[in-house]
């Protein structure tokens, strides 16, 4: 009987130890969550949780629509004490990537893709992630492109701002 009241109260200790509900995955490591479920980053042990999808505009992908749209991915970032909400677009490349605690997390692709004969329910959406190393490479809010080729030529031209390495003196 002992024995067994110390098996319990082990199952019972380890049940409640916090674990996230999710993979365990590396930098630059693409790993797709549902909504809900916690990843953490191994090094330097970051987890990041798929809070919602808090609008989704995306044009469906049996109707013919004039612009994309956007869906805004809200995620929660947790080290140590340090909490942060991070919002990534689909719509738009210079806001599908945030930083929190110096690593770059950057949305790939939020499925299921909307089609106007089927609602979206909440609970099914899941968003593809990589989490890099941010460089020393300036953030898009700066008007710099983290990722060379990360915005069209258009996008560059309209914002008249530098796309990748390379400036576009010649429209100013």
């Amino acid at each position: 009987m002992p024995r067994f009241l110390w098996v319990v109260c082990l199952l019972g200790v380890t049940a409640c130890d916090g674990s996230p509900s999710g993979p365990t995955v590396d930098l630059n490591e693409r790993f797709t969550l549902p909504v809900g479920d916690t990843a953490t980053i191994d090094v330097p042990r970051v987890r990041l949780q798929f809070v919602e999808v808090s609008g989704d505009s995306r044009c469906p992908a049996d109707a013919l629509c004039i612009q994309g749209g956007d869906a805004v991915v809200r995620l929660r970032a947790m080290a140590g004490t340090t909490t942060s909400t991070l919002e990534l677009h689909t719509g738009d490349a210079s806001r599908a990537s945030s930083v929190f605690q110096g690593l770059r997390v950057e949305l790939m692709e939020l499925q299921p893709y909307p089609f106007s004969s089927r609602p979206m329910v909440p609970g099914d959406y899941k968003a593809t992630l990589t989490v890099t190393q941010q460089t020393s490479e300036a953030s898009p809010r700066t008007g710099e492109h983290a990722r060379s080729g990360s915005a069209s030529l258009v996008q560059c031209l309209i914002a008249r701002t530098p796309c990748g390495r390379r400036k576009l003196d010649s429209f100013d």
